[in-house]
C-alpha cells in the first residue's frame, strides 16, 4: 500500500468514525425521548410504525448503540494500525 493509498484509507475511516459518533449521538437522544414518554412508543419500520414499550424500545436503542460502538471500535483500531505502519515506513 503506497503512502497516498494509507492516507486515503486513514481519512475515509476518520470519516467513518465521525459517522458514527453522530448515530451514535442520535440514539442517546432517542433513549432520553423514549424515558420521557408516556405509555408506548412507536418505531419506524419501512413504512410501517410498530407500537413498542418503552422497555423494549430502550433495549433496542442500547442494543443498536452497542453495535455502533463495536464498529466504531474497530475502526479506530485499524486507522492506529495503519498509522503505525506508516510511521513504520518512515
Amino acid at each position: 500500500m503506497t503512502e497516498s493509498e494509507r492516507e486515503q484509507q486513514i481519512k475515509l475511516l476518520e470519516a467513518q468514525v465521525q459517522q458514527l459518533d453522530y448515530q451514535i449521538k442520535e440514539l442517546e437522544i432517542a433513549a432520553e425521548e423514549v424515558k420521557k414518554a408516556e405509555g408506548n412508543v412507536y418505531k419506524n419500520v419501512g413504512t410501517f410504525l410498530v407500537e413498542m414499550s418503552k422497555d423494549e424500545a430502550l433495549k433496542d436503542i442500547e442494543e443498536r448503540k452497542k453495535g455502533l460502538i463495536a464498529r466504531k471500535d474497530v475502526a479506530l483500531k485499524h486507522i492506529n494500525r495503519l498509522k503505525k505502519n506508516e510511521e513504520g515506513t518512515e
